[in-house]
């Protein structure tokens, strides 16, 4: 996502997921870019949206990903971690099949038409066989490569 906020991901995450309430910190962080710019990982600005859409429909986002994606791709989504206030991580931790992977990962090369029937709308993303564009700027990967443990 392109928040602009200071990421929650790599060094910063442990301070994150021990903070009592995890929407609060993400909002709290500095903005280091401005919104819609370079894409700069965090699990948090993933975790806002899953917040986001919890606040807006009412739903979990397992109740959501369940009508969504599990029905109509017959795949089973087991419940997965919640931060402190209920809400399901939005940026890790969800637990799928490999059989069901595929099935996720087939919906995603066919532009979001299952087998089956069509099930999401177009993303937008690049058709298979076809590079996306680098979206992280050289620092951001050079971020990333430093806090991987050696």
């Amino acid at each position: 996502m392109r928040a602009g906020l200071d990421r929650t991901s790599c060094v910063n995450y442990g301070r994150w997921v021990i903070s009592p309430d995890w929407v609060r910190h993400v909002l709290s962080r500095p903005f280091v870019a401005d919104p819609g710019g370079p894409m700069l990982y965090s699990t948090g600005d993933s975790h806002l949206l899953a917040a986001l859409l919890t606040q807006a429909t009412g739903r979990s986002t397992l109740a959501l990903a369940r009508e969504w994606l599990g029905a109509p791709l017959g795949i089973k989504i087991p419940p997965w971690p919640r931060d402190p206030q209920g809400i399901y991580v939005g940026g890790n931790d969800m637990l799928l099949s490999p059989r069901d992977l595929l099935r996720f990962a087939e919906l995603h090369r066919l532009g979001g038409a299952s087998a089956a029937r069509g099930c999401c709308a177009r993303t937008g993303s690049v058709p298979a066989g076809r590079r996306a564009p680098p979206r992280a700027s050289p620092a951001h990967r050079t971020a990333m490569r430093g806090s991987w443990p050696k």
